[in-house]
């Protein structure tokens, strides 16, 4: 790296009585023509000012600050960090899409990368998970990665102090997007039990940028330095570190904000989402039974859930993972009820055809560990392994769930939990259900899974009757 010389020169005693050198001699010298009549050998008036001593000036010390230039990055790394950044920005914006799509359809849009009940973004996206402070966790990956080429570019150019510290403010930004990558990965596969292929892209991404943003700035030692050198700056700065103090207590309260949207009034509803405000409160009303099922919750309670489902079906799952999230929030005011519409003609009269293979088993497996008082446990054993539910599996389930197995097994040997689902077919058929999930909100029929979000709303609703 070729640096100017101003940063490798020091000034020298020869620069700094250069006047000297290029002037007369000091009052009291001779000139060289008088020297010479005397005898004295001839020198240069440079010999001669060299001769002098100089006089003295105090040394100019090194700015503290000064830290030495980093050689020029490769270009490679810089490249594949802004490309990395662009391809980031491209899936963030195709990820908002779909969760816009999927929400906003009501449970009628089905996104193109759902593969099946494991690879499925709409598991993903619709999530509670899929949301940071109410806004999609899309949304703020464009702004990360709209960042992350900024700093790209940046470090790329420009005066070489703004390049360094560009480039270990980019390193530090890459190794925050990768740990956050890896926390939404555990959740993804570890909670969720469902890979967004549109993620996995994005975390894909955040780990070539960490790569990249790694070698460019080598050597990393001096990159970490400086970016520890960055945070001591915010803390020598009374008024820098209050502000970002501020900003924590801010997001933290903010966050209690949102967690009170349990408490949303149907005004803010209709604000918020008139279209789903016009779409929920259009929903016909049907007199629904609440007796029968698995039910849990105050039977006074003002809001009451029927839910009519299939272990086996894909977006049954989605819904209950959104439910078992959401129902904790408001406790002792709703009271949840869940009947089995298995769609399979093995024990299904309404069904044309067989369906799902393991829907009728799943189902018998689940009253039995109902009759046990563990089926909620159980039941999300079921919805989160749907490709494993074939009768070795429900036992091992029902070790899971700490069921006597001797007992578990002797129920699903007997008639009774058919004839439990039976009673739940045929209320179904009086209800005129024909596609799981559908559900019953104090009586509004909603076909098909909502969001997060829009059941929040809708709970809001039924609570805010003034």
């Amino acid at each position: 790296m070729k640096r100017r010389c101003e940063e490798i020169a020091p000034t020298t005693a020869y620069e700094r009585d250069a006047p000297l050198a290029h002037g007369g001699g000091r009052a009291g010298s001779r000139s060289a023509a008088a020297r010479n009549r005397a005898g004295e050998p001839l020198q240069s008036a440079a010999d001669s000012t060299m001769h002098q001593a100089p006089k003295a000036k105090p040394a100019t010390r090194p700015a503290a600050s000064a830290a030495p230039a980093w050689a020029d990055p490769p270009r490679w790394a810089t490249r594949l960090l802004a490309g990395g950044a662009l391809a980031g920005i491209a899936l963030g914006s195709v990820s908002t899409w779909v969760h816009y799509r999927v929400t906003s359809s009501h449970g009628a849009y089905t996104s193109f990368c759902n593969v099946n009940a494991t690879i499925n973004c709409d598991t993903v996206v619709t999530s509670p998970h899929g949301l940071l402070l109410g806004v999609p966790v899309s949304v703020w990956a464009v702004g990360f990665y709209l960042v992350l080429l900024g700093l790209a570019l940046r470090a790329g150019a420009g005066a070489s102090q703004r390049r360094d510290r560009a480039r270990a403010d980019t390193l530090a930004w890459a190794l925050a997007g990768s740990s956050f990558s890896a926390y939404l990965a555990a959740i993804s596969i570890l909670v969720l039990k469902a890979v967004c292929l549109l993620c996995a892209g994005l975390y894909a991404v955040s780990l070539l940028a960490l790569g990249a943003a790694w070698a460019q700035a080598s050597p990393v030692g001096e990159a970490i330095r400086r970016v520890l050198e960055r945070w001591n700056a915010v803390r020598r700065r009374p008024l820098l570190a209050t502000a970002v103090a501020g900003t924590a207590v801010g997001v933290l309260a903010l966050s209690g904000w949102l967690g009170a949207q349990t408490r949303l009034t149907r005004e803010q509803v209709f604000r918020s989402s008139p279209q789903f405000y016009d779409w929920y409160t259009n929903r016909p009303i049907i007199d629904t039974p609440i007796d029968g099922g698995y039910a849990q919750g105050p039977q006074d309670a003002p809001i009451r859930l029927v839910e009519f489902s299939d272990f086996e079906c894909p977006h049954c799952a989605q819904a209950h993972m959104t439910l078992k999230d959401l129902l904790p929030r408001y406790r002792d005011r709703v009271r949840f009820t869940y009947h089995h519409y298995p769609l399979s003609s093995d024990c299904n009269p309404s069904m044309q055809q067989r369906g799902h293979e393991h829907a009728c088993r799943a189902a018998v497996a689940a009253d039995c560990a109902a009759q046990a008082g563990r089926f909620a446990p159980y039941a999300n054993l079921l919805f989160a392994n749907q490709g494993a539910l074939d009768d070795a599996s429900l036992v091992s389930y029902a070790e899971q769930t700490d069921l006597d197995v001797a007992v578990f097994e002797q129920c699903m040997r007997s008639p009774a939990p058919l004839e439990r689902i039976s009673q739940d077919v045929q209320l179904a058929a009086r209800l005129g259900i024909h596609s799981t999930p559908t559900f019953f909100l104090n009586n509004r029929r909603i076909e098909g899974n909502l969001t997060f979000q829009n059941w929040l709303f809708a709970f809001a609703v039924e609570l805010d009757k003034g």
